[in-house]
């Protein structure tokens, strides 16, 4: 039995046009949490080479992929409709002769079409990349881990702060909470430097997903991507309210408290706005989406290593 599996989501379908529909959606569907570190133009190409008898035939030696792939898939999909429409079995591009058509569909899947890219944004000098299958699992249903390279584990997963608590806010000195509260980009700048205490790395968030991950209960649980940008903005104000009070209870700097009282009408004028504006709320997602999107490896290190203390824990008992 043939079928096709999207690597971003895990979807299964029997039709080639099932999946090319898939890729076409306007909406990208949601990214599981094992794929959170591969790059989009992998997910998209390994998804579509069919399996049979639950193995992708694949010489990962072969493959390249180019970046500007999926900018053009819908060329790559006309270029398998002729191959399918006309039974071709010779490539067009490099006269290479296969006994299958579906041989042909994945060569020009996996290889020659990302050439043939490659001289059109040949001023591109670092456009195409040879993928090795230590890089990619031939898995059933996902690409697993085993694909992610050169990370050093060295997170101690008693250290993560739960999500559903307040972060650890520590490392910030006296100064640097002053410099954050009588900030015009409060919010985002608060959480950029929040998430410079690896303890507080407790969200896994992709911008082309609906949902992201959040560490809770010593696990990743899958949380949608408007609640945790909800949750993370609550988070954030407290944070600076109590900023605010910690200054006036030790005032070393001599802040002027007629300015922290200013900065803390436009706290909660900010605040207000997120809730009634829909313009202000859109942007605060899209600035806290992207300082989530920064630290995105980090936050994977750490899944990594919690699944796999979780794995040892299993193991043992």
């Amino acid at each position: 039995m043939s079928y096709y599996s999207c690597k971003r989501c895990l979807l299964k379908t029997k039709n080639f046009t099932d999946i090319k529909r898939h890729f076409n959606k306007k909406i990208k569907c949601s990214k599981e949490i094992n794929n959170f570190n591969n790059k989009e133009e992998e997910l998209f190409i390994y998804s579509l080479i069919p399996f049979t008898d639950n193995v992708q035939n694949i010489n990962y030696n072969e493959v390249f992929i180019n970046k500007n792939i999926l900018k053009d898939k819908d060329k790559l999909f006309d270029e398998i409709n002729n191959i399918e429409k006309n039974k071709l079995k010779t490539c067009k591009y490099c006269n290479i002769t296969f006994n299958k058509i579906q041989d042909l569909k994945n060569h020009m899947i996996l290889k020659c079409f990302s050439i043939l890219l490659n001289d059109i944004y040949k001023h591109d000098p670092d456009i195409i990349e040879k993928v090795y299958e230590n890089n990619i699992t031939n898995n059933v249903t996902h690409i697993t881990n085993n694909n992610i390279t050169n990370i050093t584990i060295n997170v101690n997963t008693d250290s993560i702060i739960s999500f559903d608590k307040d972060w650890d806010v520590s490392h910030l000195s006296n100064g640097a909470k002053q410099s954050l509260v009588i900030s015009f980009v409060k919010y985002t700048k608060t959480l950029e430097h929040i998430l410079k205490n690896d303890k507080n790395i407790n969200v896994l968030l992709d911008k082309d997903s609906d949902k992201g991950f959040i560490f809770k209960n010593n696990n990743f649980e899958e949380m949608s991507k408007n609640d945790i940008i909800e949750k993370s903005f609550l988070k954030i104000y407290n944070h600076i309210k109590n900023f605010i009070e910690d200054i006036k209870n030790n005032n070393e700097y001599c802040i002027d408290i007629d300015l922290l009282e200013e900065h803390n009408v436009i706290l909660e004028s900010k605040y207000n706005k997120y809730y009634t504006d829909n313009l202000s709320k859109s942007m605060v997602h899209e600035y806290l989406i992207e300082k989530y999107e920064n630290v995105k490896d980090r936050a994977f290190n750490n899944y990594n290593t919690i699944m796999n203390c979780n794995d040892k824990i299993t193991r043992e008992y």
